[in-house]
This record gives C-alpha cells, sequence and structure tokens, in this order.
C-alpha cells in the first residue's frame, strides 16, 4: 500500500523497495515541466501517472475514475442510466461490445455481443478516450448512427436514441434434474431483491438446488451482496 505523507511525498509502506523507481517518476515529471515546449500542467501528468500505474495491475475489475467520471459509474451501479444499453471495451479496431441488456436501445438496434464499433456518428472510435466516449454515448435523447463491424467481417450500420437504461443482473438457467444455474452480473441497487423474486420463482417451478454464477462480476453496492449472501445462509 501507499500514504501521502504531510510533506506532500508518496511513500510505499512495504519493505525492499526499489528507491531508484520511485525516485524516476518525480525525477521524470520535473524534467518534463521544466524541459517540456511549450510547457504542460503537471496534475495533467500525476493523473496520467496514475492512470498507468492502476491499468499496470492488468485487471479488468481494478478501475481508477478520473475526476468528474465516478457519477457515471455510481448511475451504473443503481441499476438505471442514460445510454444504449450495453457494455463495451477498447480494442485494436475500435470499441468491442462485450454484453448487450434486453430490451434496451442497443439491442432493439440489432446490436449484439462481438461486433465492434468503428465509428459513433462519423468519429472513428480507435483511442477514443472515457470521457468522449460519455459525451457520446450517455447525451439523453442523443441520435446516433453506429458504423459496426461484425465477428464475422460484415459492415452493418445501427442507428438508435439514447435512452434510460434498466439493467437486469440475474438470470436463471435450468441445467436439468431440478437445478438452476444463477448468474448475478452485478450487484446494483436492486440486485438483493432481483434475486429473491427469481430465486422464488425457479423453487415455486421444482428447483432442488442452485449453482450461484459470479463469474465476470465487476461488483457494486456490499449491501446487495450482503442480502444475497443472508438469503443463501
Amino acid at each position: 500500500g501507499y500514504f501521502v505523507d504531510t510533506s506532500n511525498k508518496v511513500t510505499f509502506s512495504t519493505e525492499n523497495n526499489d528507491l531508484y523507481n520511485i525516485s524516476k517518476l518525480q525525477t521524470i515529471i520535473d524534467e518534463i515541466e521544466n524541459q517540456f515546449y511549450p510547457g504542460v500542467d503537471k496534475n495533467v501528468l500525476v493523473e496520467g501517472a496514475v492512470s498507468g500505474i492502476v491499468e499496470a495491475l492488468n485487471d479488468q475489475f481494478t478501475v481508477y475514475y478520473k475526476p468528474g467520471t465516478m457519477n457515471a459509474y455510481q448511475e451504473f451501479i443503481t441499476g438505471s442510466y442514460e445510454g444504449i444499453g450495453a457494455k463495451v471495451k477498447t480494442c485494436d479496431t475500435g470499441l468491442e461490445v462485450t454484453e448487450v441488456y434486453e430490451d434496451n436501445p442497443a439491442a432493439d438496434a440489432g446490436i449484439v455481443a462481438g461486433d465492434i464499433i468503428v465509428k459513433i456518428n462519423g468519429e472513428n472510435t480507435v483511442g477514443m478516450d472515457s470521457d468522449r466516449l460519455a459525451q457520446l454515448l450517455g447525451a439523453g435523447d442523443a441520435q446516433l448512427k453506429l458504423d459496426i463491424l461484425t465477428a464475422d467481417g460484415t459492415e452493418k450500420t445501427a442507428e438508435l436514441t439514447v435512452d434510460k437504461v434498466q439493467i437486469q443482473t440475474v438470470y436463471t438457467q435450468p441445467e436439468g434434474e431440478g437445478i438452476y444455474r444463477v448468474t448475478v452480473t452485478q450487484f446494483d441497487n436492486d440486485t438483493g431483491t432481483e434475486f429473491y423474486d427469481k430465486v422464488t420463482e425457479i423453487i415455486n417451478n421444482g428447483c432442488r438446488a442452485l449453482i450461484i454464477d459470479l463469474r465476470n462480476n465487476g461488483g457494486g453496492y456490499e449491501r446487495e451482496a450482503v442480502k444475497i449472501a443472508d438469503m443463501i445462509l
């Protein structure tokens, strides 16, 4: 772990640190501030460094939110937000769709997981940062034209309107012999209630055993996870 002491120095609390590497960050920032033309805001450099530190973990569930972007995530985990109803991640050719929520704009427009969004309203998505993406996909009632490359290499266009997105987070699937798989994709504001309703329904349909599937669950509200644990225990 680390802490920032009163002298504004970043100090690592673990032993056997490489002091050269620790001081290198400050040295590079100082050199850029003194030598780079036409100058740069040191706060921009620090934000970039922090983002790079977190990205170096290569963990999809560990994310640094820049100032001003946390509100969008908080809206997302409430289960209702302005958007197109799809999860995307950056790739070499644009934005790859990793999940599409049913009964929302993206699904209604025929977008499926595996599609790659290469342009939004004519703007290339390669290298697009999260702030610009939020501006384009999170503006209520915005009309969007998406140029898409499908998984089999076919080009297509989807037209849709940004709208209030409702997210389902609990899914059930019969596995045979009275066994059901219950998949929880994240812990949003209503996941505990949704889990209770879904499990009650399958129990009434003869469920005798559950498989709780939390793979690719990105987290959310701890209280909702506790509610589900209480029901199981």
